[in-house]
């Protein structure tokens, strides 16, 4: 038992079967990435396979805004299991009918942080490129970070 794949630029993917092990070697030979699952002689694969991931959450992103002492607010928020997604939208406003985008702002690894202005609340929407963003529910601005 066991798999190997051919990948681009040289690059092979192997899975060993009974060994919980996948490794990924560049065209010199140089393991690149190594994945254990697992113990050996309990946990076995039949094939591995390198390929990309697209990952579609069923939650919405996560918000947390809180005012900061110069008088902005801060606003952290992050997608988790997220992967198609580009930038966030910003919305905010004094009430939860008034709110107006205020921020668009490239995502920024897991956790994306910006400073807008003084608001009491906050939404964001995640811009995955073609359509509407998707909406996080409506955050109440913490007094304090």
């Amino acid at each position: 038992m066991g798999s190997y794949q051919s990948l681009d630029e040289g690059h092979v993917f192997l899975g060993y079967g009974y060994i919980p092990q996948l490794v990924e070697f560049d065209a010199t030979g140089t393991e690149v990435c190594t994945a254990t699952f697992g113990h050996v002689n309990v946990t076995f694969s039949y094939r591995a396979f390198r390929q990309a991931c697209r990952g579609v959450p069923n939650a919405l992103p996560d918000t947390y805004a809180c005012a900061l002492s110069n008088g902005t607010t801060a606003v952290y928020m992050s997608w988790n299991d997220a992967t198609a997604y580009t930038a966030w939208t910003i919305y905010g406003g004094e009430s939860e009918d008034s709110l107006q985008i205020l921020h668009i702002a490239n995502r920024a690894g897991f956790e994306t942080y910006v400073d807008v202005g003084n608001v009491a609340f906050v939404k964001v929407g995640a811009i995955a490129g073609i359509g509407m963003p998707t909406l996080s529910s409506i955050v109440v601005v913490q007094q304090k970070c």
